[in-house]
């Protein structure tokens, strides 16, 4: 297999199954087609190294998780004109000394703080003093869901399920989707690191994307899982190199989830030949699939596009991408 690499930022997805029987593998799209942006938006912030895009009624959150200053940058939408920064670094109530992920609905960001693993939630209309939530079950986790009924979806590649629920409290109300599934069903796939996943939640469906993986988990509410689909890449070819107590992967994927929409799943694709690097970006696009995994169809973008996020609107029919190295980071298309 070549040396590519890949960027998957899921927008909607699903989550996935214990077993073979309910794989779904998509290798095509019955429609293909280009789109090109349309627009470009300049933000007013500071330099953002590591920033993601989550946009909840009229405010746009950037969250900036390798930041000096403030992790969370707030912005009207879609005008995207700069409203705030929080979340500064700190021991403080209102600061965070890491982040590792977020989640924003309701006016609410939803924080996971990596250095102990608790929860902030910060309410952005009126500020606040955050709500501290501590999971009673300790472990590393590298992922976070609100799922707006007073319940969190945590994510964790340590311990037998890689998924958690809990209560505002903290307590476990369930846990599931077996990792050792993951790791009998793709045995090239043998570092922890590569499981780590992005967790979103909406219609009863719970959606887990593996990190570095062109496959997605899905699961209900009680993460009982429905299903899983695998993309036309699939199992990364992994090899592995020691050199200084380090691993090298030839082939890597990342997948994002923001939102799932009118039942579609929206995930943005991207695809780099390393050996022909800086010139071996092959295929970017938008794949969108419906809740039963069946492909819909893919929107091909630029060549050129490096992004982090995205943002499907559906009432105005435009995507919003955002793209950190652009002068101009938010990118508008229409569908």
């Amino acid at each position: 297999m070549r040396n590519i690499f890949i960027s998957t930022i899921l927008m909607t997805l699903f989550i996935c199954c214990d077993s073979n029987e309910n794989v779904k593998q998509i290798n095509s799209f019955p429609v293909t087609t280009s789109i090109r942006c349309q627009n470009k938006i300049s933000i007013d912030s500071v330099y953002m190294s590591y920033p993601i895009l989550k946009i909840d009624g009229n405010y746009c959150c950037i969250a900036d998780l390798a930041t000096r200053e403030y992790f969370f940058h707030l912005y009207s939408y879609p005008s995207f004109k700069y409203v705030k920064s929080f979340g500064a670094i700190g021991n403080g109530s209102n600061e965070l000394v890491m982040l590792t992920d977020f989640d924003f609905h309701d006016g609410v960001v939803t924080a996971l703080c990596g250095a102990d693993y608790t929860i902030k939630l910060f309410n952005i209309n009126p500020p606040q003093s955050p709500k501290v939530i501590k999971p009673q079950k300790k472990n590393d986790y590298t992922a976070i869901c609100n799922g707006c009924d007073n319940t969190f979806y945590l994510y964790s590649n340590n311990g037998d399920k890689r998924i958690l629920r809990i209560d505002t409290c903290g307590k476990v109300i369930s846990e599931g989707l077996k990792a050792e599934s993951l790791k009998k069903d793709y045995p090239r796939m043998t570092s922890n690191y590569i499981w780590q996943s992005r967790i979103r939640r909406k219609d009863d469906v719970v959606v887990v994307p593996t990190l570095f993986g062109d496959i997605i988990d899905i699961a209900n509410n009680n993460l009982e899982p429905i299903m899983r689909i695998e993309g036309p890449i699939g199992e990364p070819c992994v090899k592995e190199n020691s050199f200084k107590g380090y691993t090298s992967y030839m082939l890597q994927y990342q997948t994002y989830i923001d939102a799932v929409l009118s039942k579609q799943i929206y995930t943005l694709f991207m695809c780099e030949d390393l050996s022909k690097y800086p010139n071996g970006k092959e295929r970017n696009s938008i794949r969108v699939f419906d809740y039963q995994g069946n492909p819909i169809k893919e929107l091909l973008l630029e060549k050129d596009i490096e992004a982090s996020s995205f943002y499907v609107d559906e009432s105005t029919k435009k995507i919003y991408v955002l793209v950190p190295d652009s002068d101009k980071p938010i990118w508008v298309y229409e569908m």
